[in-house]
């Protein structure tokens, strides 16, 4: 009997990780060809890849400067978007793969670990397997999830996404279970699920984090008995994380950015989505991005899964004496699908997002997100909750007796609503639209969001030239190493401007071969130029150079990790001994 039962357990666990790894693998099917869709964000980020890998050979490590943005005249995404995971592929690029291949790759590996974090913070949240993988099955097909892989090539998004289950089962361990131990390990699952968030996209960190904020609120009692170990997880979460956020806030408010401008308080509105949409079915892998509308934008329909999910979650609210739901967990479920019909009118047309066109914090933070159909990721992620939570209590309260039978059918036809959902996508994908193969990405491939106000691109200078002196020739040497050289010889008796090709970025320096430095002026047009003195025969050497707050924040980021991954380590050593 015993060893019977012991089958049947290792039976199903093998079904179990079978059913994982399909699910992995429908998500990963577009990136199994020889070749990849053309995607919005596609080419920029195919690009970061290769700058990457540029200036991973140039020995510049972290990336803080693409010195191939803009011809030349260098950007600074890798600064004001997270890239870490973005060394993979560019890992890969530079040992040889071609770039689509290298793409490919980092689409698989993201399913891959994506349903892997999924099954196991879900588990961690519904304490059983089959729920577990109904909730991963549903978050991992999600139509918004598979439209900014394939259709929207939003690589920070759709990497940001993957880590949203395990912050959730961070939230959730911290404040409802009782199994602690020791403040690292009760907290590591939402120090890593923020920190993978953060790492790959800036914007989902602050829908998410006014989420979370949200629940914390409506959860204040518990937040408040918590309040030591959500405290110490921030900490450590800044600290993890200071190498990329010293950085970005010292650029950010250093600069008028493109990104951060008036307007775009007023132009978000025009794409919120429609009710169609919001509650769309199918989702379909066509439709452009238009501009200042989302309409014809099959591709950001919800999906049917997660409409059933809304469904299921209202059927409860009315049945919930019937269900005999407790009201700590009911009353905490519904918080969370509250929360998502928030993120739904967000995301919408419906919602007036031209009040935030004002230059306070406020509407800077609120118009941030530039397209209110990234609220979908809420929506997404609480609906995967609330459906999977509706589902479990909907079926509880058959009798016993008849729940082997139903849940299993229950299961498979969520399963097959899922697998009709991505498969019609998918489907639509392949007839509309066009297959890239190339080994190199496009050579403006840096978008212009974190280029500062009033920067002419359309007249740009990418060699460097003589704009005030006589007697002076300027013969502009390219790159070596991520070094601009810049040689100039000037004969005459006074000094000569040189326009230098590159943006006015901070931290950006000039030196003559004894390392004397120069100082850089800019220039109407957002690009430097420096003043040589008279005799003046010499190759100036133009480069990045990271100031000692973002090296001390590296340090900073590396002590906290080796903290985290030794500390619980000599503890369990000590309690042996």
């Amino acid at each position: 009997m015993i060893k019977k039962l012991t089958e049947n357990k290792r039976i199903l666990t093998s079904l179990y990780f079978l059913i994982l790894a399909g699910v992995a693998l429908i998500a990963s099917l577009p990136a199994f060809r020889n070749g990849i869709y053309n995607g919005h964000d596609l080419w920029f980020h195919m690009g970061r890849i290769e700058a990457i890998a540029t200036e991973l050979s140039n020995g510049q490590f972290p990336v803080r400067f693409e010195t191939t943005g803009w011809y030349g005249n260098g950007y600074i995404s890798t600064t004001m978007y997270g890239n870490i995971f973005l060394y993979v592929p560019a890992l890969l690029h530079m040992a040889g793969l071609a770039t689509y291949r290298c793409y490919n790759i980092y689409v698989i590996l993201t399913n891959i670990i994506g349903v892997a974090i999924a099954a196991y913070s879900f588990k961690g949240i519904f304490k059983d397997r089959r729920w577990a993988l109904l909730a991963t099955s549903t978050y991992m097909l999600a139509g918004y999830y598979i439209s900014n892989v394939y259709m929207r090539a939003a690589v920070g998004e759709y990497t940001a996404m993957i880590f949203i289950p395990l912050l959730v089962y961070g939230i959730y361990h911290i404040l409802f279970d009782d199994n602690h131990d020791g403040l690292i390990r009760t907290t590591m699952p939402l120090v890593i699920g923020t920190t993978g968030i953060i790492e790959s996209h800036i914007l989902t960190t602050v829908m998410v984090a006014l989420a979370i904020f949200v629940f914390l609120i409506i959860c204040l009692k518990t937040t408040i008995g918590h309040i030591k170990e959500l405290l110490f997880a921030l900490v450590m979460i800044v600290c993890l994380n200071a190498f990329f956020l010293v950085p970005f806030l010292d650029s950010y408010t250093s600069y008028d950015f493109n990104a951060s401008v008036g307007t775009a308080g007023e132009n978000i509105q025009k794409f919120g989505l429609y009710l169609d949409q919001v509650f769309g079915l199918f989702p379909e892998g066509s439709g452009s991005m238009y501009e200042w509308t989302s309409a014809g934008e099959e591709y950001t329909r919800l999906g049917v899964v997660h409409v059933v999910a809304f469904a299921l979650m209202i059927l409860t609210i009315i049945l919930k004496k019937k269900l005999a739901l407790t009201n700590t967990s009911f009353k905490r479920i519904l918080s969370i699908f509250i929360i998502g019909l928030i993120a739904a009118w967000l995301s919408s047309a419906y919602f007036p997002w031209g009040i935030f066109a004002g230059d306070n914090a406020v509407s800077n933070i609120m118009r941030s997100v530039q397209y209110p159909s990234r609220y979908l990721v809420i929506q997404t992620i609480c609906w995967t909750l609330c459906g999977t939570y509706a589902l479990r209590a909907v079926l509880e309260a058959i009798k016993p007796d008849k729940q082997a039978i139903t849940y299993g059918l229950a299961i498979i036809c969520i399963g097959m609503l899922a697998l009709a959902q991505t498969g019609w996508f998918m489907y639509t994908l392949s007839c509309r639209n066009y297959t890239i193969q190339t080994i190199e990405g496009r050579e403006n491939f840096a978008d212009g969001l974190y280029l500062q106000v009033g920067t002419d691109t359309s007249d740009l200078a990418t060699e460097a030239e003589l704009l005030e002196g006589d007697d002076c020739t300027v013969q502009d040497l390219g790159y070596s190493k991520g070094v601009r050289q810049i040689l100039i010889d000037n004969e005459s008796k006074e000094s000569a401007t040189v326009l230098v090709p590159i943006f006015n970025f901070k931290y950006i320096r000039a030196f003559d071969s004894a390392g004397i430095e120069y100082q850089l002026e800019s220039t109407d047009g957002n690009q430097y130029q420096v003043q040589v003195p008279a005799g003046f025969n010499d190759t100036l050497s133009v480069k990045f150079v990271a100031p000692f707050a973002w090296r001390f924040s590296e340090g900073v980021t590396l002590i906290t990790l080796l903290a985290i991954t030794f500390v619980p380590a000599l503890k369990r050593g000590r309690k042996g001994v």
